[in-house]
């Protein structure tokens, strides 16, 4: 079997850790975790102006946004 292309990749990690996010969410989150958005795109090393497309709807969230947070989000509680 060869390699899976990102894409594809992408889709079955959504389907393994599906976890429902949308843009309110994500700003909650962002929120509460007390981060800016040039703050929160930098850890999570996305341009500042793609969180903010995010946060307004204006672009889908990545299928790994919430896996990237839990990771974002325990690193934080580490201080780190």
């Amino acid at each position: 079997m060869g390699k899976l292309p990102l894409f594809f990749l992408d889709k079955i990690i959504q389907c393994i850790y599906y976890e429902d996010m949308d843009r309110q969410a994500l700003r909650a989150w962002r929120k509460q975790a007390g981060l800016t958005q040039k703050e929160m795109a930098r850890l999570l090393g996305v341009h500042h102006m793609a969180l903010s497309f995010w946060e307004l709807g204006k672009r889908r969230l990545p299928g790994l946004l919430p896996l990237a947070l839990e990771a974002l989000g325990n690193r934080l509680k580490e201080g780190r």
